[in-house]
């Protein structure tokens, strides 16, 4: 807040911050929000909880490639060799062994009572940010404040879509949000 008001004579008069993030922005965003009690209001366009879970099932495609090396070593020696299939065992025993690793995951900064100044978009057809670790979010502010944080209702589009069409259709949703948890 100091940052943004600057010198005492400044014109910029500052009455709150917020956080606004889309995708890894939102996952970051969340965390943020969780551990600064400066932020007055957070929104997150298609955000995920449990990390390890996030990438063990996302299909985006630069962790897809790491995940299929990781697990078929030999698509990596001998690219000519017929693509090993990885099957939901295959998926579920990678998160195993990458969850002992991930040090930070926005489920454990969840602000308790922070649901009344979240606003959340999800994305039934995400295939990025699976539906699954939209939910485990959207469910840990639940139970942290015994009520859900606000939502926009996404769509069954898919990740992409989903941000372009919240950002298009929904800015004064969006600002409307914004502004009332702003308000001095």
């Amino acid at each position: 807040k100091q940052a943004l008001q600057g010198h005492p004579d400044s014109p910029l008069k500052v009455r709150g911050v917020a956080v606004l993030g889309t995708s890894l922005g939102a996952i970051r965003a969340s965390i943020l929000y969780g551990v600064d009690p400066e932020l007055k209001a957070a929104v997150l366009i298609v955000p995920g909880g449990d990390l390890a879970s996030l990438i063990a099932n996302t299909v985006l495609t630069p962790i897809a490639r790491w995940r299929k090396k990781f697990l078929d070593p030999q698509s990596v020696l001998d690219p000519i060799a017929p693509p090993v299939e990885l099957t939901r065992g295959d998926l579920l025993a990678f998160e195993r062994r990458l969850r002992p690793h991930i040090q930070v995951d926005p489920l454990d900064f969840v602000r308790p009572g922070g649901a009344d100044d979240l606003l959340m978009v999800r994305s039934d057809g995400d295939t990025f940010v699976p539906r699954y670790n939209q939910d485990r979010l959207h469910q840990a502010y639940r139970e942290a404040s015994d009520l859900p944080p606000h939502e926009i209702p996404g769509s069954s589009l898919g990740h992409y879509a989903t941000v372009i069409s919240t950002y298009n259709s929904e800015r004064q949703t969006l600002l409307a949000f914004l502004r009332q948890r702003l308000q001095p």
